[in-house]
């Protein structure tokens, strides 16, 4: 079950680098006067950062699929979504139809002003079981993935969470929340090798 996740959890998620392009240096009591559309008014710095983040992604399934884990299935972003420049890829979610409506994981307070939801599962699902499994897996293969390892930090601030201890090793104090590889035991590349073959 745990593989299954893992591998969902590294497929394509937008949300991500919109909510850090969008509050990164924002506090969790910030109010604000409306609530925007989230694929609507995506902006080409959305996509960079995407993009970067998919890169870092694809280096963790690089070094894994040296390993003898297959990673064909985790397709990257320029494919996906058939944009090859972060400059397409923001003109492609802004034109598609379905998306125009959603919003952001804004709600009202008690002043009529929106804030940051964060229980919403823009956070709660995107955080903790999409980023977190990169920066997991990375740890475990010795890859760096610096813009992951800063945006999961931020979203920790943000969110009141420790899953990093002082050393930068993911055993904080709230990490349990988080469904990446050490928390099934896996802790070396051989044992990550042999779950996955077996």
């Amino acid at each position: 079950m745990a593989r299954v996740l893992w591998m969902h959890g590294l497929t394509p998620t937008l949300h991500i680098s919109r909510l850090f392009s969008m509050y990164k240096d924002c506090n969790i009591s910030d109010e604000y006067d409306s609530s925007p559309y989230f694929y609507r008014d995506w902006t080409d710095e959305d996509s960079v950062i995407c993009y970067e983040l998919d890169l870092e992604l694809h280096r963790v399934c690089a070094k894994l699929t040296v390993l003898g884990i297959d990673m064909r299935e985790v397709v990257p972003y320029p494919i996906h979504y058939e944009s090859p420049t972060p400059e397409m890829l923001t003109k492609k979610l802004r034109s598609i139809r379905s998306f125009r409506d959603i919003k952001g994981p804004l709600r009202k307070n008690t002043n009529g002003k929106y804030v940051l939801d964060i229980k919403s599962r823009y956070f709660t699902e995107s955080f903790p079981y999409r980023l977190a499994i990169v920066n997991g897996l990375a740890e475990i293969i010795g890859i760096d993935v610096p813009l992951s390892t800063k945006v999961l930090q931020w979203y920790c601030e943000l969110a009141n969470k420790e899953y990093y201890d002082d050393s930068m090793r993911l055993c904080g104090r709230d990490v349990g929340e988080c469904n990446i590889p050490q928390n099934y035991g896996i802790h070396s590349i051989n044992s990550l090798i042999d779950f996955y073959n077996f």
